[in-house]
């Protein structure tokens, strides 16, 4: 296996990035967007949609970076939400299967399965990303399997017995609830909601939280008879590795979760896949199989670098009272955002000592978030990034 060094050495530096979901990842391209997922019955499911090209603000030096980071947060939640919801339609079949009392499939799911082999294609999950901010059209295609018509008496009984149980389910499910009808009709309210959730929760227990703690620290040394002054840097180191303790911490627990462990997995089917794709390899189980699964342009070393980018900015400011203290990380938060964001780009760029150095931690903290994918994730990891490479090799340079 290639280890990562090998990965920063590539002939190409892409643009292209992903996110892992749950049995499957999403990728994006300059252009597009696809998401494929694994089904139970073992076969990939594959949606493609187009992407709004970065305009306007979206491109400006140290404004992009929080930009960006909202717009793709938005892709992933969407992402993210369908393959749960397909996850649990897998599970629905798994325990209601439409097969006969002899474990035979019926003919016309034969029939379906038969075309679908013929023409080699991927089955096209039902995409809403015309929500998103990201898309402005519809899945590219969608492959419907249509039942064949019954040639005989059994298969017409096996219909008319199939027909009867489904509206016998359909009359005893029960209607949305008002809440779940809401989202229903609000989707981007919903979607948005979603983002300012996730964006809460993360500036709360990595930036807020890291905050408060100092200032018990800060009371506790006042309180034993010590003085602290305002503009004190030890104390915003200690708010800094404190928040950097919780980040690892954080990672640790999510790596111990079984759920998780496979989300990590085709995180590392990403990685090796970029890392394949970049190297100019052809892009098969074989040869993205020996690329390591860390590289340095990732999500998680951009976490990284804005715990650490936070200690030397937060200290600029010095220490106030515990409310100021918190507004003040609040509004210097998108500042934090923009240098960590440039950092991560100029470390993806160039290869030297000084951006090793900024590049390592990052990879460090990947032994956490990624894990060695076995070959069916690696196929799937293929078949999402096919349809994101440009035909203009130039337009996804990094």
């Amino acid at each position: 296996m290639k280890n990562s060094t090998d990965n920063q050495n590539q002939l190409k530096k892409t643009s292209i990035g992903g996110q892992a979901l749950i049995e499957g990842l999403i990728m994006l391209g300059p252009d597009k967007k696809a998401m494929a997922t694994r089904s139970a019955d073992g076969k990939i499911k594959l949606s493609v949609s187009e992407r709004v090209p970065a305009k306007g603000i979206a491109k400006i030096p140290f404004i992009r970076g929080p930009v960006r980071l909202v717009s793709q947060m938005a892709v992933g939640i969407t992402a993210l939400m369908k393959s749960a919801e397909l996850a649990e339609l897998e599970e629905e079949k798994i325990e209601s299967p439409t097969l006969s009392e002899d474990g035979a499939a019926s003919g016309a799911e034969a029939d379906v399965l038969a075309d679908q082999r013929e023409t080699n294609s991927h089955d096209l999950i039902d995409s809403s990303d015309q929500s998103s901010p990201e898309h402005d059209v519809t899945d590219l295609s969608v492959i419907a399997a249509k039942e064949s018509p019954a040639t005989n008496q059994a298969d017409s009984a096996a219909e008319t017995d199939t027909a009867t149980e489904t509206d016998a389910a359909a009359e005893t499910k029960e209607e949305p609830g008002k809440i779940e009808a809401w989202f229903n009709r609000h989707t981007k309210v919903a979607l948005w909601g979603t983002v300012a959730i996730a964006l809460g929760f993360s500036v709360v227990l990595f930036i807020l939280l890291p905050s408060l703690l100092t200032d018990g620290i800060r009371a506790l040394i006042t309180w034993q008879g010590g003085a602290v002054s305002q503009s004190n840097f030890v104390l915003s180191l200690i708010e800094g590795l404190i928040r950097i303790v919780i980040f690892i911490l954080y990672l640790w627990l999510a790596s111990r979760m079984e759920e998780i462990k496979r989300v990590w997995m085709y995180h590392g089917s990403e990685h090796k896949t970029i890392a394949a794709y970049e190297a100019g390899e052809e892009l098969t189980v074989e040869n993205v199989r020996k690329y390591s699964r860390f590289h340095p342009r990732c999500g998680t070393a951009f976490m990284f670098l804005v715990m650490v980018v936070s200690i030397l900015v937060f200290a600029l400011v010095g220490r106030h009272g515990p409310i100021i203290n918190l507004l003040l990380r609040l509004l210097l938060l998108p500042i934090v955002t923009a240098i960590s964001y440039e950092l991560v780009r100029l470390a993806g760029r160039f290869d030297n000592p000084v951006t090793r150095i900024i590049s390592m931690p990052g990879l460090a903290l990947q032994r956490f978030t990624t894990a060695e994918p076995d070959d069916s994730m690696l196929e799937v990891a293929i078949a999402a990034i096919k349809p994101v490479i440009p035909a203009d090799p130039d337009s996804d340079q990094w």
